[in-house]
C-alpha cells in the first residue's frame, strides 16, 4: 500500500463544482527533490460522485511560477469523463510524471459543458500507481 503525503497532495475531498485548480501547488524542486528522476505518478480519483453537470476534465499544468502567470503549459490531461462516470473510486488520471516537468505543478479541473452541482476529488503524486490502496470515506 502506498503512503500519502501531504506534500504530494494536489486535492483532498476538494470540491468541484466550477472549473478550478487544485488546493494546492507542488514546488518539484523543494517537495519532489530527485522523485521525478526516479520516476513518480499522478493520480487524480472521485472522491465522493458527482450530480449534475455533463462531464469533468482533470489536466496536469505546469508552470515557471507558483501563481502560474509565466510559462504556463498543461503537461497531460484526462479525457472529458460524463458525470454517469464520475462515482466514488473512479480514477479520472493515473500518468506517470514527465521527466521535463515545470517546477510548479497543479492539477486543473475542466468542466465541459454544464457544470456540477456535487462532487469530490482527489489528486496526489505517488510513488507506484500499482500498489495504492485508498478507502474512499477518507477514513
Amino acid at each position: 500500500m502506498a503512503i500519502l503525503d501531504a506534500f504530494t497532495q494536489f486535492s483532498n475531498a476538494q470540491a468541484v463544482t466550477t472549473s478550478v485548480a487544485s488546493s494546492n501547488i507542488i514546488d518539484t524542486i523543494s517537495e519532489l527533490g530527485d522523485a521525478l528522476e526516479s520516476g513518480v505518478w499522478l493520480r487524480v480519483a472521485v472522491q465522493t460522485s458527482f450530480s449534475g453537470g455533463t462531464s469533468l476534465q482533470a489536466q496536469l499544468q505546469g508552470a515557471d511560477n507558483a501563481g502560474f502567470t509565466t510559462g504556463a503549459v498543461t503537461h497531460v490531461q484526462s479525457a472529458a469523463i460524463t458525470t454517469a462516470n464520475l462515482v466514488a473510486g473512479r480514477e479520472m488520471l493515473v500518468v506517470k510524471l514527465p521527466k521535463n516537468c515545470k517546477r510548479f505543478l497543479r492539477v486543473y479541473y475542466v468542466h465541459v459543458g454544464a457544470v456540477h452541482t456535487a462532487g469530490n476529488v482527489d489528486a496526489h503524486i505517488i510513488t507506484n500507481a500499482d500498489s495504492l490502496i485508498t478507502d474512499v470515506e477518507g477514513t
